[in-house]
C-alpha cells in the first residue's frame, strides 16, 4: 500500500479530538493536511516547497507531543496573521478564509514554530522567523500565488542548516532538490 493512501486510511479512521494523531484538530483541519500530504506525495522531489509543507507536516506528526490546529475565522483580518502557535496551550489557530491554497504555508510555519517548542533548547522567535522566512519562502502571510516556484537561493547559514535538521529530525534530503539541508558529519 502507498505510503499516502496508508496514511488516508490512518487519518481517517481518527475522529477530530482522538490521540492517535499527533496532530489533532477539527474534520476540516485534517482533511486540509491530508490534501497537503498528498500534494506532496504526488509532486515528491519535483517542488520545493510542496515537499517541504509535506515534510513538516509529516514530521510532526511524528512526534510524541499532541498539538491542536483551530480555526479562527477572521484573524487575518483583526490580527493581521493568518496562524499563531500557543506553546503553553500547544495549539494553532489559524485563519481557514484565507483560502485552501493559502493554507499549507500557513500551517507549516506555525508547526515550525511547534516542533522548534520541543527542542531541549528552543531558539528564540526572531532567529526562527529568519530562518522560516529561508526554509518557507515568507515569514510572515503571503498568498501562495506570491510564493509559487519558490526555492532558498545562495549559501546555507550553518544555523538555518542546522535549525532544519533539528526541526526535521534527520530525513535525509529528497534527491533532485537543493541541498538546504546537510547532513550531520
Amino acid at each position: 500500500m502507498a505510503e499516502s493512501s496508508m496514511l488516508q486510511s490512518l487519518w481517517s479512521l481518527v475522529s477530530p479530538r482522538e490521540a492517535s494523531a499527533e496532530i489533532v484538530g477539527t474534520q476540516d483541519a485534517m482533511a486540509m493536511l491530508q490534501q497537503v500530504v498528498a500534494e506532496a506525495e504526488r509532486t515528491k522531489h519535483q517542488e520545493y516547497l510542496s515537499d517541504m509543507y509535506g515534510r513538516i507536516i509529516r514530521r510532526a506528526q511524528q512526534v510524541p507531543q499532541q498539538v491542536l490546529l483551530a480555526p479562527d475565522p477572521g484573524m487575518a483580518v483583526t490580527d493581521a496573521r493568518a496562524g499563531v502557535f500557543w506553546p503553553r496551550l500547544r495549539q494553532i489557530d489559524y485563519d481557514p478564509t484565507v483560502g485552501q491554497a493559502n493554507m499549507p504555508n500557513v500551517v507549516s510555519h506555525e508547526l515550525t514554530h511547534f516542533l522548534n517548542s520541543l527542542l531541549p533548547r528552543p531558539y528564540g522567535e526572531d532567529v526562527q522567523h529568519q530562518a522560516i522566512k529561508w526554509l518557507l519562502g515568507t515569514d510572515v502571510y503571503k498568498p501562495a500565488s506570491e510564493l509559487q516556484g519558490y526555492v532558498p537561493t545562495g549559501s546555507v547559514d550553518p544555523t538555518f542548516a542546522r535549525m532544519g535538521r533539528e526541526w526535521l529530525g534527520q530525513q535525509s534530503q529528497p534527491p533532485g532538490l537543493p541541498s538546504l539541508l546537510p547532513e550531520r558529519p
